[in-house]
């Protein structure tokens, strides 16, 4: 029957492969204990194959241990290099559709690790075959996995490379039993009927119910159907995990982007609100300075009017001082005769300044006024002056 076959194919990989024996049934302590062994173990090995890299091969074997502690180390000689290499052979864990299965593989270490990936085997079992189109494995029935080209050696790549393996194992199986031929049919028999498909690897419990003597197998490999596949396919739940995240991460993105426009909205309005009220007293000021500009203006040009005349009239009585040197200061009118119209034309320099000058209407008011005053003050006394001079001649 399918459960006699599978557990004699159980107890053959068990006396070919002792370590795969031992999954999950020693204590803690044990797990501890073999790997410390494995561990000195392989250190002796890398120092005796003259390994470049001691210490990171030990660190990294030490990792993966922990995780795989039926991956023992030893020596061989590997196919492709004609020269000894370091190789940890023994069984992956990995669960599929719920069940835990022991893949048997071989993982080869170059003597440049981590310069260089591992290499790593898939044991075909007797009683066994690898599955067929299988993503990772190399068709050509040797069991070696490929590896994807984002890859790189560096130190800790060991368990990078043994988790991928593990995780693409668990989406597919790599090994399925053989199809085991039925005995030939009794003429007495009932008819034959397909029994389900044989257990999918021999270092799991045979839980398939017998089948009576005259059933037979079907050689295609058991697939699971492929609803089942989709609900425990850590791809899709990954995946659903992601757009759920993403989702989330956008929806709030999203939330502070229109609080975020809220605000430079009502900051902006505030902002025309407070230009607008600014504008506006600039337009009032600037009706303002219009007006004092056209007042100041007007007081410039009446100043200016009145400049004209006072410069008019002192144009008209010049040749009452044309030259006053000829007048001799024998006597104190005359000196005081040659005062005032020294007076009178240090008045007229001073007003013709002013009115090349450019200052406020005020200042200029005030300054042409005074000047004027005096000025007038100082024609008058010299009018009486000479006046006085001529009578007394």
């Amino acid at each position: 029957s399918k459960a006699t076959v599978s557990v004699l194919n159980c107890q053959r990989q068990r006396e070919a492969h002792p370590p795969s024996c031992m999954a999950y049934t020693d204590a803690p302590r044990t797990f501890g204990d073999r790997r410390q062994a494995n561990v000195a173990q392989l250190r002796a090995l890398a120092r005796q194959e003259a390994y470049r890299n001691v210490q990171a091969v030990v660190d990294d074997y030490g990792a993966l241990a922990t995780e795989c502690p039926f991956l023992a180390p030893g020596t061989g000689r590997y196919p492709k290099y004609p020269q000894s290499m370091i190789k940890l052979q023994g069984t992956v864990g990995m669960t599929f559709n719920g069940t835990k299965y022991d893949i048997p593989m071989t993982v080869w270490l170059p003597k440049t690790y981590p310069a260089a990936l591992p290499v790593c085997y898939v044991n075909v079992p007797p009683g066994m075959q690898l599955a067929a189109d299988h993503g990772i494995l190399v068709p050509n029935g040797s069991g070696e996995c490929t590896l994807p080209p984002h890859f790189r050696a560096q130190p800790g790549c060991l368990i990078e490379v043994v988790r991928y393996l593990q995780f693409q194992f668990a989406r597919k199986p790599p090994l399925y039993a053989q199809p085991v031929p039925s005995p030939p049919p009794q003429p007495f028999s009932a008819p034959a009927y397909h029994a389900p498909p044989p257990t999918l690897n021999p270092y799991a419990a045979a839980t398939s119910p017998p089948a009576s003597a005259g059933s037979h197998y079907d050689p295609t490999p058991a697939k699971p159907p492929p609803e089942q596949v989709l609900l425990d396919d850590p791809v899709a739940l990954l995946s659903q995990h992601l757009r759920k995240q993403i989702s989330e991460k956008l929806h709030a993105l999203a939330k502070d982007l229109h609080e975020s426009t809220e605000a430079e909205v009502r900051a902006t309005t505030a902002s025309c609100e407070a230009l607008e009220t600014a504008t506006r007293q600039a337009e009032r000021d600037a009706a303002a300075q219009k007006t004092q500009a056209a007042a100041e203006a007007a007081e410039l040009a009446r100043v200016r009017a009145e400049l004209a005349a006072a410069q008019e009239w002192l144009a008209a009585h010049r040749h009452m001082a044309e030259d006053p040197l000829k007048l001799m200061p024998e006597e104190a009118l005359d000196a005081q005769i040659m005062e005032l119209e020294a007076e009178k034309a240090a008045l007229e320099d001073m007003l013709h300044l002013l009115g090349q000058e450019e200052t406020d209407a005020k200042t200029l008011t005030k300054n042409v006024t005074r000047l004027a005053h005096k000025k007038f003050e100082v024609v008058h006394l010299l009018k009486k002056a000479v006046k006085a001079r001529h009578k007394g001649g």
